[in-house]
């Protein structure tokens, strides 16, 4: 056996897939676990949820999920090449799979979706390495937020990214065209004048089918004395365009508010 094989260790590697990966899928195992951090739950409840909570601040910064996972990743294949029984390798294949699995099996998705019938444009959604950090941040503050500023004479649908709370140069102004679902960036002296009637899209949408969200929407609303989750879930009224096809509204997540913007076609003579 030569020598470098002998010298590798799998098990500092494989404690980092349970540390780093293994969150992810108890989180989505254990759906209700968010609640058991609200106040009132069982002493136990938030105890164990303290570390998932912990897990998921540090990955909910996509520059800290993104270099654990390359890192972890080369480590895993190292150990692979390195295995020096059929057990060690089949262990180090399954945390690798597990590893490059997590943004199918942790992706993201919005608050709310479109009410049968209808379609939904949504011009927030994060790619796949993006995604796993925004979900985290679903039970993680996160500084991203949006405002609707109104459309244009096009058809566009202009809305204002900030990612830094309003800090000087966290600012972005952005395009969207839902016929073309294409999204461009703009500057200031891009905006014309802009149109838009205030509109109501709660009508238009429901909650998340995904059923940890299902849980985060009845104990928030419920921890919170709102009368409806669209209370919380779509906070202001929506814009409709001018022609009147789509409605665009700024939707948010229970907790800590991951928002999204979202665009809703209304049925043809409505």
């Amino acid at each position: 056996m030569p020598a470098s094989r002998r010298r590798f260790s799998h098990g500092p590697v494989l404690l980092l897939a349970v540390g780093a990966i293994g969150p992810f899928y108890a989180s989505r195992l254990l759906t209700p676990w968010r609640t058991w951090m609200y106040p009132g739950s069982e002493p136990g409840l938030e105890r164990l949820a303290a570390p998932l909570y912990v897990h998921h601040a540090l990955m909910s910064s996509r520059t800290v999920y993104v270099a654990t996972s390359l890192l972890l990743t080369a480590m895993l294949i190292l150990a692979l090449r390195h295995a020096s029984s059929t057990t060690c390798r089949a262990v180090c294949a399954v945390a690798l799979v597990a590893t490059v699995m997590v943004p199918v099996v942790f992706r993201y998705t919005p608050p709310v979706v479109a009410k049968p019938g209808l379609e939904m444009r949504w011009p927030t959604r994060p790619g796949p390495l993006a995604g796993v950090s925004k979900r985290c941040q679903i039970v993680f503050d996160t500084s991203t937020h949006y405002q609707l500023l109104g459309w244009s004479p096009s058809g566009e649908l202009i809305y204002r990214r900030d990612d830094d709370g309003g800090l000087p140069g966290g600012e972005r102004l952005l395009a969207y065209e839902p016929e073309l679902d294409r999204l461009r960036t703009i500057g200031p002296d891009g905006v014309g004048p802009l149109e838009g009637q205030t509109a109501h899209a709660d009508s238009w949408l429901n909650p998340s089918p995904d059923w940890s969200e299902r849980l985060g929407h009845t104990a928030y609303t419920r921890q919170h004395a709102y009368a409806s989750p669209y209370d919380w879930m779509i906070p202001e009224a929506g814009l409709a365009s001018p022609d009147g096809r789509w409605i665009a509204a700024r939707a948010r997540h229970a907790i800590y508010r991951a928002e999204d913007i979202v665009l809703v076609r209304q049925p043809p003579g409505r």
